[in-house]
């Protein structure tokens, strides 16, 4: 009888875990894709890496869209809470973190950012972390090249929206060097620059860039023009005949915006800058926390301590961002040119 009881016994725990690691029915694990329905232009390129990452990606990790507007993320977040997701991918602002900092908290929810760069934000949000070289990170290495470049005289035009990133970037920027004679203008206020900087330094979007290029070189002609990671989209290129000659920022080394994955890609009339291969390697970072079903009081811990390799080569992390160099790229009207780097990839 004890016999048949124990064979009874193996049976069952054999059919138990045939059902747990078999079941055709269990629910597979979800990343969320936080998607903002009211700017859909300016996440363009953000959404084609995200599509290209889930076509190359395993399906044993379900993607959902998760739509929101600028006053209804928080909310947005909450209810793909409630179906289950806790992991999230979003190529949003700064500015955004404050917003969710709590939710994330409340929901156990774990958040990764294509280009967020604000530290002291990330930090606060707990469970966020960012694909991109953080602000202080970036102004080092704008320093840097100002010093390499011996630009002295330096005008900074700042945007008047997304204060969080603005004025952390600029603030740090001033703050790491010196022997720098800075200024700082809104860009609403570049009628009142009278006399040429060899240099200006905009932090801003990049169709706020164009607009501010055309306006200050036909004033200063012989000024440098250099534009934060938030001035480079690939539609600068159509606009080469004002810009040509500025040097932009950007976290992805030009070799892998020609990759073999991209050219699959182009043949469908889309083309990966280096906004959609972060955001390649962000949803492959959440697929591979959600497929390890990563806790969120382990993420950083496991970020920390592991390898991956995403569309822009092999990354660590080091805290919340990941380890990248920073890239100047030269506009030409032929392209993008590399012609400055900061960092080494660890």
């Amino acid at each position: 009888m004890k016999k048949k009881i124990e064979i009874a016994v193996s049976i069952v725990a054999i059919f138990v875990f045939l059902f747990l690691f078999f079941n055709p029915y269990k629910v597979k694990k979800r990343v969320g894709i936080l998607l903002p329905v009211d700017d859909v232009s300016a996440n363009f390129n953000a959404r084609v890496g995200f599509l290209a990452a889930m076509r190359d990606l395993p399906k044993d990790v379900d993607f959902v869209d998760v739509d929101y507007t600028s006053n209804t993320l928080e909310s947005a977040i909450k209810r793909a809470s409630r179906m289950g997701i806790r992991y999230f991918v979003s190529n949003g602002y700064s500015s955004d973190l404050p917003k969710i900092d709590d939710i994330l908290e409340k929901t156990h929810s774990v958040l990764i950012e294509v280009m967020v760069t604000n530290p002291e934000l990330l930090r606060k949000a707990k469970y966020a972390f960012t694909l991109a070289p953080t602000d202080d990170i970036q102004a080092s290495a704008i320093v840097s090249y100002l010093q390499n470049m011996n630009y002295k005289n330096v005008v900074v035009v700042k945007d008047t929206s997304d204060a969080a990133y603005v004025d952390n970037l600029v603030d740090n920027m001033m703050e790491d060097s010196k022997d720098v004679k800075w200024k700082s203008v809104y860009l609403n206020e570049i009628d009142d620059i009278t006399k040429p900087p060899q240099a200006f330094v905009l932090v801003m979007s990049s169709v706020h860039a164009v607009k501010v290029v055309k306006n200050l070189k036909e004033r200063f002609p012989k000024s440098a023009f250099i534009g934060s990671d938030w001035t480079f989209k690939s539609s600068l290129i159509n606009q080469a005949d004002v810009v040509n000659g500025m040097i932009t920022v950007g976290f992805v080394d030009p070799i892998y915006i020609n990759s073999s994955v991209n050219k699959k890609i182009s043949s469908d009339d889309l083309f990966l800058t280096p906004q959609g291969v972060l955001s390649y390697d962000a949803l492959k970072v959440a697929y591979i926390l959600a497929k390890q079903n990563v806790n969120c009081e382990e993420v950083q811990k496991y970020l920390n301590s592991h390898s991956f390799f995403g569309m822009s080569g092999t990354f660590t992390f080091n805290g919340i961002h990941a380890t990248t160099p920073v890239y100047f790229y030269k506009i030409t009207p032929l392209g993008f040119k590399l012609a400055w780097e900061f960092g080494e990839r660890s």
